[in-house]
Order: structure tokens, then C-alpha cells, then sequence
């Protein structure tokens, strides 16, 4: 009867942050601001997206159909030989994919949304994609304290980092930005590199 007490607790942390994110996010409606989240370096994270889903060319040359449109958008940098360059790697836009492709999915069928990437639709997909890895990294993590701590420090660790540490405001306020995701990352590293301490194996 204890250990399901304490699985629950554990597992109510996380819930309650499952709950508090979004109302939170929904509360600040990012979305709705001047830029929405697309904001600083995820320009450049988020750039392959479009640029190649929707654009279908990494040169972005497209960006001389409407310059003044995508040069809000698109932060390129200028090579050697004259041509554009997306100036970050690539990582983040694999772990933002799934959420832009359901993103560019609604635009399409929806009549109120252009679907050109940059859409109310677009930059909500991307506050979506940064819960999700919030989430799966505060399970992670959670999976890793079990093996060392009580419950009740669990718990109380998963609240601490959620809500005491910068991750909260790069959940929220800065949402695609690459810490939750390289939190996410990190956590799920950091498991199974003691799960393979375990049993070494290939």
C-alpha cells in the first residue's frame, strides 16, 4: 500500500506541472505577441522547417519573393561566395518536426491561417513541442531519482527543477528555445547511460 502512496506522489508532481504549464502558456499567449515565439536564436533552429517543407529550398533564395516578410523571420548569415547560410545546426528542428508538421497540417485545412510556417498555428506548435519535452524529461528525471532518493525527495527535486530553476521561464515565456530540450535529452542520457552500468552491454 506504501510503495503505490509513493509511486503516486511522484507521479502527482508531475501531473500538477502537467496542469500548470499549460495554464500558464495559455495565460501569456505568446502566440499573440509581435513576433510571436519565434524570437532570437529560434529563428535560426526553426528555419529548416520551412525552408524546407514548405519552401522545398535550403538556399533560401525564396526569401527574394517577400523580403521584408522573411527577413522578420529568417536570420541568415552570408557565406564566402555570397550565398545564404542558416547560421545553427539543425537538431532542433528534428525535435521540432512532428509538432510543425501537425501545425502545417491544420494551416492548410484551415481558412483562417496561411500556411507558410510563420502563422498563429506555427508558433503554438512550437510551444506544444517544448511542453512535450519538458514533460518527458521531468519523467526521466524522475526515473533517475527513483534510483537513488525517497519519494518524497523525488517529488520535491521534480517541483524544484520545474518551478525553481530557469527551466520554468524556457517552458513558458521562451518556449522553443533549446533548453527543454536539451533538459529532455540530458535526462534520458543520464538514464540509460546507469541503466547500461547495470548490464554492460553492445
Amino acid at each position: 500500500m506504501k510503495k503505490g502512496f509513493n509511486f503516486k506522489f511522484s507521479w502527482g508532481t508531475i501531473l500538477l506541472l502537467i496542469v500548470i504549464i499549460p495554464v500558464i502558456n495559455l495565460f501569456l499567449q505568446m502566440w499573440e505577441k509581435d513576433e510571436g515565439v519565434i524570437i532570437w536564436d529560434i529563428k535560426s533552429y526553426y528555419a529548416y522547417l520551412p525552408a524546407t517543407i514548405i519552401y522545398n529550398d535550403l538556399s533560401l533564395e525564396f526569401m527574394d519573393e517577400d523580403p521584408d516578410f522573411f527577413g522578420k523571420w529568417i536570420w541568415p548569415i552570408e557565406t564566402p561566395t555570397g550565398k545564404r547560410c542558416i547560421v545553427t545546426s539543425m537538431g532542433l528542428s528534428f525535435l521540432y518536426s512532428p509538432f510543425f508538421l501537425t501545425s502545417h497540417a491544420y494551416a492548410s485545412l484551415s481558412s483562417k491561417y496561411e500556411a507558410n510556417g510563420y502563422t498563429v498555428p506555427y508558433h503554438v506548435g512550437l510551444i506544444f513541442s517544448a511542453f512535450f519535452y519538458f514533460i518527458l524529461g521531468m519523467y526521466y528525471l524522475r526515473k533517475v531519482l527513483k534510483r537513488f532518493f525517497s519519494e518524497n525527495v523525488t517529488a520535491l527535486t521534480l517541483f524544484l527543477v520545474a518551478l525553481g530553476t530557469n527551466l520554468f521561464y524556457y517552458t513558458t515565456y521562451e518556449a522553443p528555445m533549446a533548453h527543454c530540450y536539451s533538459f529532455a535529452l540530458i535526462s534520458i542520457f543520464f538514464y540509460f547511460v546507469i541503466k547500461w552500468h547495470d548490464k554492460k552491454t553492445i
